[in-house]
């Protein structure tokens, strides 16, 4: 028997699929759709430690070759994130953002001086390119929105809704809709801030995006990983 820390297999994605099937078989009550939170509830009465149980064991007969022994986690996860019927993967369309957005504000909500700023999806209105681009400015920042609250956000019921992994959801809307986000070009301040700070501080993304303001951590690693550096370093003979 493997020892489940590679990636997982045709042959063990099958198995689960078996074994799920089986489970919701001799337990009726078991949930159908495995959203994140029913998927909890699921662990919490058995369903991914008896499937795991049975994923790499030799001693039920319908073990399959080749598979490994995987975690209660790993099954759920697996089977949460990638295996699950009607799972949406792909680009976003405006529906699903529109659905997003409806299940942030039920519980973050938008200050009324915001909403001038933003279409139904999110999106910010108006303006030319040009004054977009000047609107990266402080005057700009003073108008757009501050960071929303979303730590009360029930990414799974999102999730339900739509389709997604609360995962997703949740990384969709950080990285992509806040309006608190910043698109535009970089600063050469923002550009000091982020070189200087990650030679003192290493690779610790989330600390260093907490002092950049609109810049999500994902921005801020990709814009280190890019050639920015370089050209950063040759403009300011840093290095």
């Amino acid at each position: 028997v493997l020892d489940g820390t590679g990636p997982w297999t045709s042959q063990e994605d099958c198995r689960l699929r078996s074994l799920v099937r089986s489970y919701r078989q001799q337990h009726p009550g078991a949930p159908k759709r495995s959203t994140a939170a029913s998927a909890e509830r699921a662990e919490a009465g058995g369903m991914w430690g008896w499937i795991s149980r049975r994923m790499g064991s030799t001693l039920y007969p319908s073990h399959p070759q080749g598979c490994s022994k995987r975690t209660r986690i790993q099954c759920m996860h697996r089977w949460q994130q990638v295996l699950r019927p009607g799972l949406v993967r792909g680009r976003w369309s405006p529906g699903e953002d529109e659905a997003l957005w409806a299940v942030v504000n039920k519980y973050a909500g938008r200050k009324k001086e915001e909403k001038k700023f933003l279409g139904a999806s999110g999106r910010r209105r108006g303006g030319s390119g040009a004054e977009r681009s000047r609107g990266e400015g402080e005057e700009a920042a003073k108008g757009r929105a501050a960071r929303m609250d979303v730590s009360r956000v029930r990414w799974s019921e999102a999730a339900a809704q739509i389709g997604r992994t609360a995962k997703r959801c949740r990384e969709r809307f950080l990285n992509h809709l806040d309006p608190s986000v910043r698109k535009g070009p970089w600063s050469l301040q923002e550009d000091r801030v982020l070189f200087g700070m990650q030679r003192r501080l290493g690779n610790q993304w989330t600390k260093i995006a907490s002092a950049l303001p609109g810049r999500t951590t994902n921005s801020v690693k990709n814009r280190f990983n890019s050639s920015a550096k370089q050209r950063f370093e040759v403009d300011t003979d840093v290095g």
